[in-house]
């Protein structure tokens, strides 16, 4: 099965991207370990083999120093949670265990398809501290779209899935406050302590 990402073509054009200066090097060899986790990604999503998780908690917070008073993924599949590569693999990260997120405007073509990012753990995060990682820019399965400005995450549009809900294909949304918020316009992002049930 074909994969816009996962392919014959990709290794080879990041072996001549690698050829250069060190920081080409390191790039290509980033972006080796990015390729390996995209393969993962959308192995997953095309299986239906999604983790079995407890529904995270709502966070409330910053963004772009604005507050809001809900964050999630647009993708109802990952809801609450954030998509990120780090060290070649693929993962979820509810919102809840997050502190802060940094992204710059993308500088390169590639940053279209994974943005480098900084992410800061919250103490509730039972693991080691994330730094820099890579975080998915395109909804999941784009490539299989006939409109190419949106398999280059140009534009978003919405397919319905199974369960009668939709979810994104294009560029990467989150919803803020039930709005639409596209991935890569963030530049920081501040989540405080999860909010309060009623009962508590």
């Amino acid at each position: 099965m074909k994969h816009s990402l996962a392919g014959a073509r990709e290794k080879p054009m990041l072996d001549v991207v690698g050829q250069g200066s060190k920081e080409a090097e390191m790039g290509a060899l980033l972006y080796h370990s990015a390729l390996h986790a995209e393969r993962l990604r959308q192995g997953m999503f095309e299986t239906g083999g999604f983790p079995l998780t407890s529904p995270p908690k709502p966070v409330s917070g910053t963004l772009n120093g604005k507050p809001f008073q809900s964050l999630t993924d647009a993708d109802p599949r990952i809801g609450a949670r954030l998509e990120l590569f780090a060290a070649g693999q693929y993962t979820w990260i509810p919102f809840e265990h997050i502190e802060s997120m940094r992204m710059l405007p993308p500088k390169r073509l590639r940053d279209m398809l994974w943005a480098p990012a900084i992410v800061r753990t919250a103490e509730s995060f039972r693991g080691m501290e994330l730094g820099e990682v890579i975080v998915p820019a395109i909804a999941p399965l784009t490539w299989r779209h006939a409109d190419g400005a949106v398999r280059l995450g140009r534009v978003t549009q919405w397919q319905p899935l199974d369960d009668d809900s939709e979810a994104p294909i294009g560029q990467k949304l989150f919803l803020v406050d039930d709005e639409e918020f596209p991935i890569l316009e963030l530049r920081e992002l501040t989540i405080a302590s999860p909010l309060l049930s009623v009962a508590d």
